[in-house]
This record gives structure tokens, C-alpha cells and sequence, in this order.
């Protein structure tokens, strides 16, 4: 549905914007919009009425014509209309009509309730072809007011009582009890429409429950009726005479239905003579001729009409989709209001009417369907049109209902998403918002109220649900634009307390709102903050700057909600601002207004900051400020920066900061301002000698540097150090830099020239060299990234190698570094070295000579607990048992399928290997991983990913796996094995789990099938458990001698519950083979294969006598009968 049109103020306040004396008196068409019982036609007879009673001699006309009441056919002319409803002249009717005609400018015409322009003499008056110059008024409900706007209408919205005016009256009607109504604020936001006023004081009860909606009114008001017109029965008795009517009272529901669907109000004929049902009803006497009178009847209120007709849907639930799908339609939409009447008559809650007149059973059945379909019917609408839901007219319905369980289905279609922006909302909608939020227990609801209007008792209800709310913006921001705007009396001091004293406030905005804030932080007695929200670029608001500065001896502090551009300026603005008036005035202004901008997270609200970027933009924002503040202050005299200290000391704990983008000197001043050393995040600079050494001079202020890894190499290629005061702020920078840096083989002399009285270094090296022995109680941490100078000078390098970390390294510098080791023999610098290398040695695609193998060896046997790779490694052939050998000091081995099959070999060539076959599982975390996946190789051209293991292989793998003592993966994917190879693996070692391709899977369990019956127990059993009972064949093709062998894996094994034949061309003879046998598995799946109906007895009986079968699936199969397979759960067949 898409959302009524907004109305400029359809919200009860204190004052009217215009009255009915000024509404009669302006020249304009008018058109008045209200929802029903608003009060339209008692504005309407106040206009006549006062037309009536004034002092005007002039001759001029007015003609009033209750719709609802009058019935006016297609037929009818102006004189028939003039003159058919109302009294024709005594005489002269010739000339009055002439007059009328001519003099139109004279003529006023009042249409009440009018529902369309059917009638041709109306439309013609409405759009002006008939007496032009009239002034005609209209009446009707916000849904048919779209159908007047095309022409020159002034609309105005009816408001209804206010809140003092429902206090007037509801004093009036009940006395001391009327406090009762006040204290109840559902029943309390109801009169704000004044028939409901009426009903609500017609049907007060102090020894009874209070209604809390507008269905409730009514149910209340016709078993009042009932009562009254049937000789007073007794409450106890009511129900029981209301169920004896009950004949009567549903022949009513059924003309008001019909009468409704077709838009009158006229009931063409008597529904009963029963005098207690008629006293709903009255007479309509229209004159038909000159002697003829004809008698028809209406409700007392159209409401009335509309209420009744839910009450004959409710009897007759087939009609209700019907009318669903018409109250969509442009020509049915009228029948939505049946609608909220029946989500309340479905409750069994009291007061109760409709089990007196259907069965609680037909109730309860329609109970079940009717609010998801309800609300399926609107989303489904909305869909197919590109149209907005009416949230609004679904909150009705739910509120009305009170099910929680339907509020729970509506937020879950609306993802707990309510945008309710741009609408009006009245008391009533306000409750029926808050009861649907409220009943979402379990997750917090999305709310957005952008220029949304409604009163203090609406804000009053919303408030309560808020705790259902997630807080975050916009909605604070919403919330305060609604209550500055707003003319009543809002709750300041509860909206406060709602989000810990913060008031919200957008940049820009009228003064009267400004006005408003100023006024509510004068009033409150606790200093509140300020947030600002900032939604798009915009020039900083005098009117903003003007209430902050005004209100500021009430602000605990100011903050922004969100990062944008232009918040530099306006603090600047702000701050300007106060310097001038405090020359003025001589008031400590400036200093007052940097103790609100005096909080760590300045100048963002610590609510919203969820990221680094804040931290930076932080950063950068008080740099701006001091660069601004200080040319503000070089053109005017002022001093403002030292009122500012406190704002530069809030910093953040960690200053990111880019320095390719501001001069330097600006984070020297502002860290000279700093209480303490800050910690600095660099995520750039400029590479200008003159800003690199402008850094230097900051570091002395700096209690941490965090950098890019090359950031100190660059520092070294952009100076020539020329003193050894430069020097130490070399050494400094590293100690601050955590002893890390990157020499990636790019340095130049510059890099390394330190001066001549520091004994020149020639070499690029040297620089670490110089480092460590400035150092020498640090670890340095060196980022190694495409060096190879060092590499050149590892003899030099040997001594300080247990006091640096090594980061990514690469594998010839470690190889070189292990031979100089073995070189020299120095077994005691191993464990040294091994910490900087992190216990990692890697060598990856290294190609090794049997020297590199014996430095290994040597490292190896010095080792303990270290991590070996040798991915793509290439070995001699005669070194591969000698590397075996060590692996008893190798915590964790790398390796590709190649070398592992390598090593396999050699463990099993000797039973005097055993000890090694246990290091190498051990090494590979006991995991036999011949598959391709674990890493990823890059074969060469017309080189297959395939592994085609012989039976060679497979019997030193299966000696392998049977000395191992715990539970071991065979990983057997990307692999292609002989038959016989495979048989050397059955039967599968009990501790080995297996995992292995398609194809040779399908060997497996063909292979199965021996001659001896206890070597194929033996095999099924055993392979099913490394299978860990689950099986996938899907996307093969089996065969007679593969289903074979598969039978007699589900009859040996109990461990198979998992079975996927799907896409396997099974056939219903080869299923025959294994049906059974099936009866083991929990979930089978045989979709998307050739069975037909003639295994489906088969299947239905497998199902039915085995609980144990979770589930099969039978998808895109030949069955045609599908209907047997309905009654079964288990099966899924669509």
C-alpha cells in the first residue's frame, strides 16, 4: 500500500490554527480531512449554524447536504438537488434558482462525508461547471481525499481535542472518576477523537476494565444498546440474550457488509423487524415526488456500519481473502476500515461478542490463518506495484488485535525495520507503534521518525517502547527535532533521561528550534551534551553558534555524531565567535567553551567512534583546529590558543596522523602542548630533508612510533647525518620504532653516510652492524624483504645473529646461514639462531647438493622442536635416509606429495626403520597427505595434477600406517591407483581415517567382494569406518559389481549411516540389489537417477518398518505417482 498523503498538522494542540468563523469567512474552496469521528460534521453544523446566526442583510444562500443521509442519483439536476432536498421556495422558484445562478459568488454548499464524485450534479459543482464562483465545502476521510485535490482546494486537517480539552470534557461527563480515564494512557489517547470521548464516557465503569481500543469501544457500545432496548436484562444474562438474537444481528451484519461493499450508507431495505436490533439503525425519509415520500435507513455513524460488516465476514471467513485483495484496489480501498474491527472481534479476550454469535471453534480456525495472510496479502501487494507497505495501517490492525505472536510475524517480514518517515501520527497510531515494538522481545527494532509529526501524548506512548529501540542515529536526532517543533508541552526532562542526558541537535535547522534547545537547557537543572549531527557538507550555522554559545553555562559538553567536512571550521566558528564577545562583553567565554570541548574522544561522541579511521580523523581534526585557531589569531591580535591547551591535551592515546599532507612543524607545536609523551601512528610522510629532520625534533615528545616497516630506511636515505646529536635521533627513532626495521637491499650510500669522526661506513650492511653496537642489550627485529647484501656478509653477520628476529626471510639466505654455521662448526650459535628465525627453517624450492643436506643435518641434530619446510625441495636421492634420521628433533614437517612418498619408501625399506616411521608421522602431524589441495603445486606444462601410485607405493604406505600408534588421515585425493595397489591397502588399519577420490573410492568398494567371507567382513567393516561412516558416490556411475560390493558394506557394517547416490544413473535393478540393504542408512539420497514407480512400493515399505531412516531424497527420478510419498515426511520428492 502506498502511504496516505501527509497532512500539515492533523495532530490535537491547544490552540486551532483557524476557526470555523475564519473558515466561513475566507472565499477559497475548502476541504476538510479527518479520520472518522474526528468531529468533520460538528465543524460542519458549527459553520451552518454561525452562517445562521450572523447580522448580514445581503441575500445570499447555503446549502448543507449530509451524504450519508441523502440520497442523490445520477440523475438528478442542480434545480433537483437544490430544491429536492431542501424546501422549495413558497414561490418564485424560477427566479431564485435564476439568482442563484447568476449570483453564484453568493452560494455556499457544504457536502458532508463525501465518499467520490459518482453524482454528476456534485462532480459538476465540485469541479466548478455548475456555479462557478460557489464556495463549496467538503467533507471526507483521509483515504478519499486525493479524489478533491485537482481542484482550488484549501485543505485543512481536523484536529480533535486536545489534551486539556479531554481532561474539560471527560470532567464534565464522569466528575471525580475521569481521573481514572487520565491514568489509563490507551484509553486516554482515544478521546483525543471526540466520538470516542463519547463512547468512552457512555460506556465508564468503575468496577469494570477500561478499553484500550477502538473495537473495544464498540463491542462495549452494542451490548450497551442490546441491553438498553431489551427490557434491562441483567449483565449475567446479556450473553445469553444477545445469543438469542443472534439470527437477527448477523441479517444486519449482512446489509451492512453488502451496503459498505458498495460504498452507501443507505440501506435499501429493512434487515429485521426486531426493535433491538433497529436501534442501531435510523430513519431516512427522501422526498421522491411531490406527493411521495420514500423511507430508507442508516447507521448511526458509518463506523457503526463498518463494524457490523466485519461481524458478517467473521461468519462468512471464504469472503475474507476477497476482501484483502479489494481493499488494495483504487475502487475497494474503502473496505480496509472493515478490516482493524476484525483482528480484535477474532479475540477471545473480554469484552466478548462474537462466541454469542459464532462458535468458538470456526473462531479459533479462523484465528489460525488470518493475520499471516493478512499481512502476506499487503507485502505481496506492495511488491508487485513498487509500492510502499502501510506499516502504519498494519500496526493499527495488530494493536487492535493484541497478538503478540502476529507483531512477531510483521517485524520478521520487515527485517525489525519501521520506517515510519514523513508520516503524521495521532495518539492512537502512536499506541498501536509502541505495542507492536514493545512485543519483540528478542531483538532490537530499527525505528526511523525523519520529519515525522505527533503530539506530547504520542511522544508520551512512543517513550515507553524505546527500551525495544536500537539507540543510534538518526533517531536521537529525530526524536529532539520532533520535540523542539512540536507546539505542546513535551516531557524535556524524560527524553533526557532516555540517552544519558544528551540533547540532539542537527547543524542546521530554523531558529525557533534553536530557540526551543536553549530554552530546555536553561531549564534543566543538570549541564546536558550536546550532540551535533552533521549530515552533509554544509557552511557552519550562525544560529547553531548563536544557542551554543547562549546555552553555554548549561552544556557538560559539545560533540559530533559523524565524521564530515566542514566541522573544522564550525568549531573554528564556534571559537572566533566567543574570543569576539568576550572582548566585548569581557565574560571568560573562550575558557568556559574549551572545557565542553575538553574530552579524549574530542570531537566525536565516543558512541559512535567504531573505528581507526575515527582515531585519524581525530588526529587530523585538532591539527586543523591549532592551524586554523593560529591564523585566526595572526589576523586579528587575539590570544586564543592558550584557552585551547586543555582542548589539544584530550587527544587520543594514539596520534595517526599522514604528514604527506600538513607541514610537520604543526604536530611539533601541538605536541609541545601535550601534558605527557603521546604515542604516534606515521601512515605517511613527506620525504623532504627539511620535513624528515622536523620529524626528528618531535621525538623527544613521542613515547611510541608506529610506522611502515621502511619507514626508518627511508628516514636514513633522506638526511645526511652531519652530527652525532643526528646520530642519537637515529638510534632514538629505532628504539622508538620497538628495535624493528627493513633493509631491503635497495639502500644507497646516502643511507649509511653517518659522518667522518663516526668512522665512515662503507658498506651497505654496516648500517645494522653500526646499530647493533649502539644497542647492544636490544634484540633487533629486521624485515630482510629482497635483501641480499647480508647475504654477502654473513661470516661478519655470525656473532650478533642471536640478538636479531628475522622477518621474511628468504630461503637462500637461510640455506647460506646454516652452511656458514656448519662451515665453522659452531653448533653453540644454533639455538640462537633458530629464535630469530622463529624455529623456522625454510627451504623451500631450494635445490640442495649433498654439502646444503650435511648443513642441515648438522643444524637438525642442534635443534629441538624446530619447523622444517621443504616444499618443492629438491634432495639427492642418496641424502633422503640421512635427513629421515633427524626428524626426531622436527616438531612439524612441510612437504610436498613427491618427497613424502620419498620418505615413505625409505621408512619402509628395513624393519630397522620402524623408529623413523614414527618420527615422519609424528613430523606430518600424522597425516598422509598425497592429495594436491594441502598445497598449492604449480605443475608444469603437459604435467597432470594426478599422483598414479603403483603397488610399490601402496605397500610402503600400508607398512607405514600399520606401525602407527594413533589415528592417521590417508589422504588419497588427486591420486590414480591400481587395482592391486589397492587390494595391498584392505583390509583399512583400524586407526587410519581415509579420505580419498571418487574414482577410487568406486575401486574400493568394488573391491570389497572376495571369496572369503571373513576377509570381506574384514574389508566392509573396515572401510566403512575409515570412511567415518559417511559414503558419496554422487556424479558416478555405478555398476552391477560396484552395488555388489556396496551391499555387502551396509549388511557387514553398522557404522554406514550416510550413503549419497545422487546423479549415479541407478536404475530400479541395480536399486533392487541394494534395497535390502538400505535399511542401516539414516540419510539416503537418491536423487537426479533413472527409478521409476516400480521401486516405489519398495522405498514406501523400507521407510515405514525402519524408524531409523531420517530422510530420502528422490528428486528429478521417473516417478509419476508422487501422492504416496505425501504421507511421509521422511521423503523428498519436489
Amino acid at each position: 500500500m502506498s502511504r496516505p498523503k501527509k497532512m500539515k498538522k492533523y495532530l490535537p494542540v491547544d490552540r486551532p490554527e483557524i476557526s470555523p468563523s475564519e473558515l466561513l469567512k475566507t472565499d477559497k474552496n475548502i476541504l476538510l480531512v479527518g479520520q472518522p469521528g474526528i468531529g468533520k460534521t460538528a465543524l460542519a453544523h458549527e459553520m451552518l449554524k454561525l452562517w445562521a446566526e450572523r447580522d448580514n442583510r445581503d441575500l445570499d444562500y447555503m446549502f448543507y447536504f449530509d451524504m450519508r443521509n441523502t440520497l442523490i442519483t445520477s440523475t438528478m439536476s442542480l434545480e433537483d438537488l437544490l430544491f429536492g432536498v431542501f424546501s422549495e421556495p413558497d414561490r418564485g422558484k424560477e427566479e431564485v434558482l435564476q439568482d442563484i445562478k447568476e449570483n453564484s459568488d453568493n452560494v455556499t454548499v457544504i457536502f458532508d462525508g463525501l465518499t467520490d464524485l459518482s453524482s454528476s450534479v456534485v462532480r459538476r459543482l465540485v469541479e466548478k461547471d455548475l456555479l462557478p464562483y460557489a464556495k463549496v465545502i467538503v467533507t471526507c476521510r483521509p483515504d478519499d481525499e486525493e479524489d478533491f485535490l485537482s481542484g482550488n482546494f484549501l485543505k485543512m486537517e481536523v484536529n480533535g481535542f486536545s489534551e486539556q480539552t479531554i481532561k474539560t470534557y471527560l470532567s464534565a461527563m464522569l466528575g471525580d472518576e475521569h481521573n481514572k480515564v487520565l491514568s489509563n494512557l490507551e484509553l486516554f489517547t482515544l478521546c483525543h477523537v471526540p466520538m470516542y470521548a463519547l463512547m468512552v464516557a457512555a460506556c465508564f465503569s468503575e468496577d469494570s476494565p477500561q478499553p484500550c481500543t477502538i473495537t473495544e469501544i464498540y463491542i462495549n457500545i452494542v451490548r450497551s444498546c442490546l441491553q438498553m432496548n431489551s427490557n434491562k436484562t441483567r449483565n449475567k444474562d446479556l450473553n445469553s440474550f444477545i445469543t438469542n438474537k443472534c439470527e437477527e444481528i448477523l441479517r444486519l451484519a449482512e446489509v451492512a457488509f453488502h451496503a459498505t461493499e458498495g460504498k452507501t450508507v443507505n440501506l435499501p431495505e429493512m434487515p429485521c423487524e426486531d426493535s433491538c436490533v433497529l436501534s442501531f439503525l435510523k430513519p431516512l425519509f427522501i422526498k421522491a415526488a411531490l406527493t411521495e415520500t420514500i423511507t430508507t435507513y442508516a447507521f448511526l455513524h458509518y463506523t457503526m456500519q463498518e463494524f457490523f460488516a466485519a461481524l458478517w465476514l467473521l461468519k462468512n471467513p471464504d469472503k475474507i481473502s476477497d476482501v484483502l485483495q479489494q481493499c488494495l484496489t483504487e475502487e475497494k480501498k474503502h473496505m480496509k476500515h472493515v478490516i482493524p474491527f476484525m483482528c480484535r472481534l477474532l479475540s477471545e479476550k473480554s469484552p466478548c461478542l462474537m462466541k454469542c454469535l459464532i462458535s468458538a471453534q470456526e473462531l479459533k480456525n479462523t484465528f489460525k490463518w488470518f493475520f499471516k495472510e493478512m499481512i502476506n496479502t499487503f507485502f505481496a501487494h506492495a511488491e508487485d506495484s513498487g509500492l510502499d507497505v502501510d506499516i502504519l495501517f498494519l500496526c493499527q490492525c495488530l494493536y487492535e488485535s493484541q497478538c503478540p505472536e502476529a507483531c512477531v510475524y510483521l517485524l520478521d517480514k520487515l527485517d525489525y525495520r519501521l520506517d515510519l518517515s514523513g508520516e503524521s501520527l495521532d495518539p492512537n497510531l502512536c499506541c498501536a507503534v509502541a505495542y507492536v515494538v514493545t512485543q519483540s522481545k528478542e531483538r532490537k527494532i530499527s525505528l526511523n521518525l525523519e520529519d515525522v509529526m505527533l503530539s506530547e501524548q504520542g511522544m508520551r506512548r512512543l517513550s515507553g517502547c524505546l527500551q525495544n529501540v536500537q539507540w543510534r542515529d538518526p533517531l536521537p536526532r529525530q526524536l529532539w527535532e520532533i520535540f523542539l517543533l512540536s507546539e505542546g508541552q513535551m516531557d524535556d526532562i524524560g527524553l533526557l533521561g532516555l540517552d544519558g542526558n544528551q540533547l540532539h541537535l542537527p547543524v542546521e535547522g530554523d531558529r525557533r528550534l534553536f530557540e526551543r534547545a536553549v530554552n530546555v537547557m536553561q531549564k534543566v537543572t543538570k549541564k546536558v551534551h550536546v550532540c551535533l549531527h552533521w549530515e552533509r557538507e554544509t557552511p557552519a550555522c550562525q544560529r547553531l553558534c548563536e544557542c551554543l554559545l547562549e546555552a553555554l553555562p548549561s552544556i557538560s559538553s559539545i560533540r559530533f555524531t559523524w565524521r564530515f567536512e566542514g566541522q573544522v571550521e564550525f568549531i573554528v566558528t564556534l571559537f572566533c565567535a566567543a574570543a569576539e564577545r568576550e572582548q566585548q562583553t569581557g565574560e571568560k567565554i573562550v575558557k568556559l567553551l574549551s572545557s565542553v570541548c575538553t574530552y579524549q574522544t574530542f570531537p566525536l561522541n565516543e558512541e559512535y567512534m567504531d573505528d581507526d579511521d575515527d582515531e585519524k580523523y581525530q588526529s587530523d581534526f585538532l591539527l586543523d583546529l591549532f592551524s586554523h585557531v593560529k591564523d585566526y589569531e595572526t589576523k586579528t591580535g587575539l590570544s586564543v590558543l592558550p584557552s585551547l591547551q586543555s582542548v589539544f591535551q584530550s587527544a587520543p592515546a594514539v596520534w595517526s596522523i599522514d604528514l604527506s599532507e600538513r607541514k610537520t612543524s604543526i604536530l611539533l607545536e601541538v605536541l609541545k602542548l601535550q601534558s605527557e609523551k603521546k604515542q604516534v601512528q606515521l601512515t605517511d610522510c613527506s620525504h623532504e630533508e627539511s620535513e624528515v629532520r622536523s620529524l626528528l625534533q618531535c621525538l623527544p615528545y613521542i613515547s611510541r612510533l608506529s610506522c611502515d616497516e621502511d619507514f626508518f630506511q627511508t628516514v636514513c636515505a633522506c638526511i645526511s647525518v652531519r652530527s652525532r646529536e643526528e646520530a642519537e635521533q637515529l638510534s632514538s627513532l629505532l628504539k622508538l620504532l620497538g628495535f624493528s626495521l627493513l633493509l631491503t637491499g635497495q639502500l644507497s650510500r646516502k643511507a649509511c653516510r653517518l659522518s667522518a669522526d663516526m668512522a665512515l661506513l662503507l658498506f651497505r650492511w654496516e648500517l645494522l652492524h653500526y646499530l647493533l653496537q649502539q644497542s647492544p642489550a636490544q634484540t633487533i627485529t629486521v624485515n630482510l624483504r629482497r635483501n641480499r647484501f647480508l647475504q654477502e656478509n654473513i661470516t661478519r653477520l655470525r656473532p650478533f645473529l642471536d640478538r636479531i628476529v628475522f622477518k621474511r626471510l628468504c630461503p637462500s639466505f637461510v640455506l647460506a646461514v646454516i652452511r656458514e654455521i656448519y662451515k665453522a662448526r659452531d653448533s653453540l650459535i644454533i639455538p640462537g639462531l633458530l629464535r630469530s628465525l622463529d624455529h623456522v627453517i625454510s627451504l623451500t624450492c631450494r635445490e640442495m647438493d649433498s654439502e646444503d643436506c650435511a648443513a642441515l643435518i648438522f643444524t637438525l641434530k642442534h635443534s629441538d622442536r624446530v619447523r622444517l619446510n621443504l616444499l618443492w625441495t629438491s634432495i639427492p636421492a642418496g641424502e633422503t635416509e640421512s635427513i629421515l634420521l633427524t626428524l626426531d628433533n622436527v616438531s612439524q614437517l612441510s612437504v610436498d606429495r613427491n618427497l613424502l612418498l620419498r620418505f615413505v619408501h625409505c621408512c619402509a625399506a628395513s624393519e630397522v626403520q620402524q623408529g623413523a616411521a614414527v618420527n615422519l608421522l609424528r613430523a606430518v602431524q600424522h597425516r598422509l597427505d598425497l592429495s594436491c589441495s594441502s598445497h598449492v603445486e604449480l605443475p608444469q606444462e603437459g604435467q597432470s595434477e594426478t599422483l598414479s601410485l603403483t603397488a610399490e607405493d601402496c605397500r610402503a604406505v600400508s607398512t607405514i600406517l600399520r606401525r602407527s600408534s594413533r589415528k592417521t588421515q590417508l589422504d588419497l585425493q588427486d591420486c590414480e591407483v591400481e587395482d592391486s595397489g589397492l587390494d595391498l591397502l584392505l583390509p583399512v588399519p583400524d586407526r587410519v581415517r581415509l579420505r580419498a577420490s571418487k574414482a577410487v573410492l568406486l575401486q574400493l568398494v568394488s573391491l570389497v567382494p572376495v571369496s572369503r567371507e571373513r576377509d570381506a567382513v574384514r574389508r566392509a567393516v573396515s572401510l566403512c569406518r575409515a570412511l567415518g561412516g559417511e559414503l558419496d558416490l554422487s556424479h558416478t556411475t555405478l555398476d552391477q559389481r560396484t552395488c555388489a560390493g556396496l551391499a555387502q558394506m551396509l549388511d557387514f557394517s553398522e557404522v554406514l549411516t550416510e550413503l549419497d547416490l545422487s546423479h549415479c544413473e541407478l536404475t530400479d535393478q541395480l536399486l533392487l540389489t541394494l534395497i535390502t540393504h538400505l535399511h542401516k542408512v539414516q540419510v539416503l539420497d537418491l536423487s537426479h537417477n533413472k527409478i521409476t514407480d516400480a521401486s516405489a512400493d519398495m522405498l514406501l515399505q523400507l521407510v515405514s518398518i525402519n524408524p531409523s531412516i531420517h530422510s530420502v531424497r528422490l528428486l528429478n527420478n521417473n516417478i509419476v505417482d508422487r501422492k504416496p510419498f505425501e504421507r511421509d515426511r521422511q521423503f523428498e520428492i519436489w
